[in-house]
């Protein structure tokens, strides 16, 4: 692969899939990721109950609320893994463009994790989550919006 690549990284929460665009008409996929824990239910996630707290006031407890979800936590973790891996092929001369495409609330969240190198490189950003598209579906997204 060459530096001046496009790449092209398509997800949501649970699964991503990585592309090179080879021209206006071909994408070629290099890699997915999948992230099962994002899919599951909070209940699932977590191992126990909340602990307790004591009360600042009187001798009352009452349960004490994690300040993040454990389903927020590993749609994060998710994110950083895909963020770590760009950052990595990006040092490796890789690629040097980069088009994001994510369901709404992840491309939040990558947007948290990316480097300001890899946001820097970032030359168009799709607001939808295409992951399970075919490959000419989202390269027809692409195209649609130059």
């Amino acid at each position: 692969m060459k530096q001046h690549d496009k790449w092209v990284l398509v997800a949501n929460a649970s699964s991503a899939r990585l592309f090179r665009l080879e021209s206006l008409n071909k994408l070629v996929e290099l890699e997915d990721f999948v992230h099962p824990e994002s899919r599951l239910h909070e209940q699932d996630l977590s191992s126990s109950a909340p602990g307790r707290e004591f009360s600042s006031v009187g001798n009352r407890r009452s349960a004490m609320e994690p300040k993040t979800s454990q389903k927020d936590h590993e749609i994060a973790l998710f994110a950083k893994t895909l963020s770590s891996h760009l950052d990595k092929a990006h040092a490796d001369n890789n690629f040097s463009q980069l088009v994001v495409i994510a369901s709404p609330s992840f491309l939040g969240t990558l947007r948290q994790t990316f480097s300001t190198t890899i946001t820097n490189l970032i030359t168009k950003e799709i607001n939808k989550d295409l992951v399970h598209l075919s490959t000419g579906d989202i390269l027809s997204q692409i195209t649609a919006l130059k």
